[in-house]
């Protein structure tokens, strides 16, 4: 979504590119990608990305989504209307996240599907339910 590439590296990483002006690639910066890059940090050693999620297409929002082989869900970009999924800051604002950053909300739900909207996102978990935000 709004011009940024994400891909699964058959579990060896993943890998962003394209427009980044969000910080939806995940590199801990606000600039575009001009090729692919693998993303380092704050995921965890050993884990194994299946699923990989690129929303938004408005000039000001852009998100990404990555779900973990045990069901975790990670997401970074965009903050705007809560499509992250990390609430309200200290400040009472929804900060965006430059680097991909686990949905505590979710940490005790087995999640199997993700999606990115152009303003939302939404996860299905292993026993059927529904969440979206």
């Amino acid at each position: 979504g709004g011009g940024n590439t994400t891909s699964g590296g058959g579990g060896s990483g993943v890998a962003s590119w394209g427009v980044g002006k969000r910080g939806q690639l995940g590199f801990g910066k606000r600039e575009d990608g001009p090729e692919p890059r693998l993303l380092l940090g704050k995921i965890g050693w050993g884990i194994r990305i299946v699923q990989v999620a690129a929303g938004g297409g408005l000039v000001r929002v852009a998100h990404s989504l990555l779900l973990t082989s045990t069901g975790r869900v990670l997401s970074f970009g965009t903050a705007q209307y809560g499509a992250l999924g990390h609430g309200y800051d200290a400040g009472k604002q929804l900060s965006d996240c430059l680097r991909p950053r686990y949905i505590d909300a979710l940490k005790n739900e087995k999640c199997i599907c993700v999606a990115a909207g152009e303003l939302h996102s939404g996860v299905v978990t292993i026993d059927g339910d529904v969440y979206t935000f």
